[in-house]
């Protein structure tokens, strides 16, 4: 997924400190610091994208205000 506002790096370590999410970030992989990658793998993946959009909700919300 490409990011348009800020650092994947950033994006990645905050979502996991404030949540226990963890995306990787595409400078992981030389690939710029506007990506994060996404894993589909887990039982749980409904739970986790539920948190995901919250997290985006709120801090997308708080940042366009």
């Amino acid at each position: 997924m490409r990011l348009k506002r800020e650092s994947a790096e950033r994006f990645c370590a905050e979502l996991l400190e404030r949540t226990g999410v963890l995306l990787l970030p595409s400078t992981l992989v030389d690939h710029g610091d506007e990506h994060v990658r996404l894993g589909f793998g887990r039982r749980n993946m409904p739970e986790v994208l539920a948190i995901v959009d919250a997290y985006l909700d709120a801090t997308v919300t708080s940042t366009s205000s």
